[in-house]
């Protein structure tokens, strides 16, 4: 067994040295063979040496034949251009023939033949290194008339494609004929480019890129036909703009109509005329816009802005898609809103300065208010106002939400400072007029006008439903000063008179004060009568509430001998039953200005000392702000305490009450206006 084994790896062994064996004579035969091969390489090599060395005189012995090969060659195309170049004037004058009656393409055809010449003709000079400059020259001067044709050709293709609008719908086979040269010529443009980037050589005048110039000569028209329909200017016509800009809309739709139905049948696929169009139209307009923008006045703006806010549906009307970027970008819109935004801002500080100016020559006319149909004297300010407002939100609320908020803040602002202005105008007129009570003959009219003004202010602006509070509440405190101006006036009539209330002329009845009180009261009744309604009663509101402070003062202020107290109150309180019945009063106003006269006579009617606490009671109850001074003054007046020590028992009752005196009252009633003296 182990025999065999022995037997089997011998027989392996010898299997693999005579494989190992095969393969090293085979490598060396290989290395032999390559020896070999290489031995012949190198004869080979030193015989193409030897061979060489002689070389170098080759190119000079065959110079003579190198320049007849030059001179064959050019004698060819010579030869070739023969009939050309002696039909050159003939041609030349036919071609320009042919443009000058507008048949291109038989015009164009004549001078791609001459240029062919001429183009074969230098690119032998241009290849023969020994060519003399002055053979190039000769030859260029002598094909100089091509380029002019060319020139001619090119004006008359620039004309036609400059009327492309019309010559679509009129002539289109002109347009075509035009085109189909421009894109012949773009194909020259290439092929020559394309050999000079081989061979180093460009004719003249070559690239001429006349599909370049087509579209900037349609750049060219489309920005003529849009600044073109500008018919007017603001002088001839202030609606300028509007009709300019919808003449622009109109042309717009009817050209990219004709566009979409003509221009494509017409011009060439790789122009993608649709879009081109489209494209500088936007440019176009986006330019002639800006440029308008620099010279526009108030809602010029507006109108600007709105317009550039319809631009799309131009295109939508059409079913054409805008790809285009906005027709103005936000930084241009903002602009134009910040221009008008300004624009607004000085409009209303001219018109609050002209306001002002035209009330104060009304002021000063010999001639009274205006009334309006229910005898109300007034102005044209409030109207003014309020539509001068209304119509600059109307405009801006075209434009978007923020220009809207912006002006409402504005015309707020503003409304806020012409209510000081007006103010001041007045608070200037009244100083005026009181230092000199007759320069203005129409005074009282006037301030009725300018407390109805007021009040119609009020009433505009609180029925807009963005206004604010502070404009309004603004003109109603001016229309409240407006009315105690008017009170002012009447007090300087009657003040004499009400000085003399509670005087012992006046008890002894040796001079009659509510008589002529009520004479004064008739006589501004005539101007008081042309207050609007709402302010009629108001006045008469604060004119029974100051007529019975005065009288309450008076009273409280007697420090005489009273003689019959019932006979003093009842003279009292008389001639305030007459005021009250020769004031209007109020029907809605629940307190009775001359009410606290008629609680102190009941009062002073009290005889009985035990109540007096109570009644005193009552009295602070009804007039919480009565203090211990008003309290003492009514003590003494009554006679039940001692004058030295009324402020005594007045601090002690009022203390008693629950009150202290020091205290702030919580109800305000006519008390709170009079101070009397310590």
């Amino acid at each position: 067994m182990n025999r065999v084994k022995m037997d089997e790896l011998l027989f392996k062994l010898k299997k693999t040295y005579l494989e190992q064996l095969s393969l090293a004579q085979n490598s060396i035969s290989e290395m032999e063979s390559a020896t070999k091969e290489l031995r012949e390489v190198k004869s080979s090599l030193d015989d193409i040496e030897k061979s060489s060395r002689d070389i170098s005189t080759l190119a000079f012995n065959l110079r003579a034949i190198r320049e007849e090969n030059s001179r064959h060659s050019q004698l060819l195309i010579t030869k070739e251009n023969f009939k050309h170049i002696f039909d050159v004037p003939q041609n030349i004058s036919t071609t320009r023939q042919f443009i000058a009656e507008g048949k291109l393409l038989y015009g164009h055809q004549q001078l791609r033949e001459l240029e062919k010449s001429r183009y074969a003709l230098l690119f032998e000079l241009h290849k023969n290194p020994n060519c003399s400059p002055n053979d190039k020259i000769t030859l260029k001067h002598y094909f100089s008339d091509i380029d002019k044709l060319y020139d001619e050709m090119g004006r008359q293709i620039w004309i036609i494609v400059r009327r492309a609008f019309s010559c679509v719908r009129r002539d289109p086979q002109t347009i075509v004929s035009a085109l189909r040269i421009t894109e012949r010529e773009e194909r020259e443009d290439e092929l020559v480019s394309k050999k000079h980037d081989a061979t180093g050589f460009m004719p003249p005048g070559r690239p001429r890129q006349w599909r370049k110039r087509v579209i900037e000569i349609l750049e060219e028209a489309v920005a003529e036909r849009i600044t073109g329909n500008q018919l007017e200017t603001r002088a001839e016509n202030k609606h300028w703009l509007v009709r300019h800009l919808e003449i622009t809309r109109q042309m717009l739709l009817e050209d990219l109509r004709v566009v979409k139905v003509a221009f494509t049948q017409c011009f060439p696929p790789t122009y993608d005329i649709q879009n081109l169009m489209l494209k500088l139209y936007h440019k176009c307009l986006r330019s002639h816009l800006l440029d308008l923008s620099h010279h526009l006045d108030g809602n010029e703006y507006v109108h600007l802005l709105n317009w550039v806010q319809s631009y799309p549906a131009i295109h939508r009307q059409l079913s054409i898609d805008l790809h285009e970027d906005p027709l103005l970008p936000e930084t241009n819109k903002q602009q134009l809103q910040d221009r008008y935004f300004a624009t607004i801002e000085k409009n209303y500080r001219e018109w609050m300065s002209n306001t002002i100016n035209r009330e104060q020559r009304d002021w000063s006319s010999s001639e009274p208010p205006e009334m309006d149909n229910d005898g109300h004297y007034h102005t044209t300010t409030p109207v003014f106002i309020y539509q001068m407002i209304d119509q600059h939100l109307r405009v801006a609320e075209t434009v978007n939400q923020a220009l809207e908020d912006r002006i409402l803040a504005l015309s707020m602002d503003q409304l806020v400072i012409f209510a000081q202005q007006y103010k001041d105008t007045i608070e200037k007129y009244c100083k005026i007029h009181f230092s000199d009570r007759g320069r203005f003959k129409y005074f009282t009219p006037y301030m009725v006008a300018i407390t109805n003004n007021c009040s119609r202010i009020e009433q505009l602006f609180s029925k807009m439903e963005k206004s604010r509070a502070s404009a309004v509440n603004a003109f109603r405190a001016l229309r409240d000063e407006a009315l105690d101006k008017l009170l002012k006036e009447l007090f300087l009539d009657i003040g004499k008179e009400i000085n003399q209330i509670g005087s012992q002329p006046w008890i002894d009845g040796k001079v009659s004060c509510i008589e002529n009180i009520c004479l004064t009261l008739d006589d501004y009744s005539e101007d008081y009568k042309h207050l609007r309604d709402a302010n009629r009663r108001l006045l008469y509101n604060k004119l029974s509430y100051r007529l019975a402070c005065e009288y309450t003062q008076a009273l409280l202020t007697k420090t005489g001998n009273l003689g019959n107290r019932q006979l003093f109150c009842e003279k009292f309180i008389k001639e305030v039953k007459r005021l009250e019945e020769r004031i209007p009063q109020d029907p809605n106003n629940r307190q009775r200005p001359f009410q606290p006269l008629e609680d102190i006579r009941e009062f002073l009617r009290l005889r009985d000392p035990d109540l007096l606490s109570l009644e005193v009671q009552n009295l602070t109850r009804k007039y919480p702000d009565m203090n211990e001074k008003h309290l003492s003054a009514l003590l003494a007046l009554s006679g039940i305490v001692n004058r030295r020590d009324c402020l005594r028992e007045a601090k002690r009752m009022l203390e008693a009450g629950g009150a202290p005196s020091n205290n702030e009252p919580t109800t305000t009633t006519i008390f709170s206006e009079i101070q009397l003296p310590s």
